[in-house]
């Protein structure tokens, strides 16, 4: 029914040449011209086969980084697969987080021991990093940017700021250590001041050398699915023009659909960490894109 109103509006909207984006289930923004949101191919397109390039010469660098995380596999094993009734627990069928997103947050901090993590949008992800921090006894302080977390999560924070991340002071971020792990995951839509606008135009540049960044729901080298594509993601689109232009000399330090699904890869994450009882029916993948700021 929802949709059949929807039709009825742009119809008659459509009679006095007006258009309808539909942003998600509650909002509409008027444009000029309609679009088409769908997932076009890639495969021969000269900008992405460079950044796919860049992915396979640099295979052997995710298989030696995945390996170390290979180290936890009897951690992982104690991670329930569902839910368990405890809000701050994480659990490998948790629907937001897949299970190589949250195995690469584990395994990046527990190999690392950074001095803060710092999340824009917490949640599942948030439980991993605890669960990696209480493992292995990590100095690592969690701060979380989020005005509203999907789960229970401020027990579990060191620092918790209740607001949206295009409201934070830019301080925030130009105070952060060398050493920080900083895992973004927003509204993954650019808009005149929205989270992802800010992220590129304004917290990246200002991010500190060293330090750690990831975007989750990054499908690259492929374009969003039909699913994200129809809700108006396109957060993806920046970081490729980034890293087209050079990406500030950043590097691709885990491209998590890339390995997902390159054959090289994705045998590593079965032999190696997926081969435990915890994971036999757990879909495989993930679409976190880490980078190493090192401009």
């Amino acid at each position: 029914m929802k949709e059949r109103i929807l039709g009825l509006v742009e119809t008659i909207l459509r009679r006095y040449n007006l258009k309808l984006v539909r942003l998600d289930d509650k909002k509409l923004i008027n444009v000029e011209y309609l679009y088409n949101p769908k997932p076009r191919s890639w495969a021969e397109t000269p900008g992405i086969s460079e950044i796919n390039k860049q992915m396979v010469r640099k295979a052997s660098d995710y298989v030696n980084l995945l390996l170390s995380f290979s180290q936890f596999r009897n951690n992982f094993e104690t991670i329930p697969v569902e839910y368990n009734g405890d809000d701050t627990c994480p659990y490998w069928l948790n629907t937001w987080l897949p299970v190589l997103d949250a195995i690469s947050i584990y395994g990046l901090l527990a190999t690392r021991n950074p001095s803060v993590y710092f999340e824009i949008g917490s949640g599942n992800s948030t439980k991993f990093a605890r669960r990696a921090i209480e493992d292995h006894r990590l100095r690592t302080k969690i701060i979380s940017l989020d005005p509203y977390p999907r789960t229970l999560i401020d027990n579990i924070c060191d620092e918790t700021i209740r607001t949206p991340c295009e409201n934070a002071p830019l301080s925030l971020f130009e105070n952060l250590p060398g050493d920080t792990i900083l895992f973004v995951d927003g509204t993954h839509r650019s808009f005149p001041n929205s989270d992802v606008t800010v992220f590129f135009t304004e917290i990246l540049p200002s991010l500190p050398r060293g330090c750690t960044w990831g975007l989750h729901d990054i499908p690259l080298p492929y374009d969003y699915s039909t699913q994200f594509a129809k809700c108006y993601f396109n957060e993806q689109y920046l970081l490729m023009a980034y890293l087209l232009g050079g990406g500030g000399n950043d590097k691709i330090l885990l491209p998590n659909a890339f390995i997902s699904t390159y054959p090289g890869l994705s045998g590593i994450l079965n032999d190696k960490i997926f081969d435990t009882g915890n994971f036999n029916d757990i879909e495989k993948n993930g679409t976190c894109m880490w980078m190493q700021r090192e401009n």
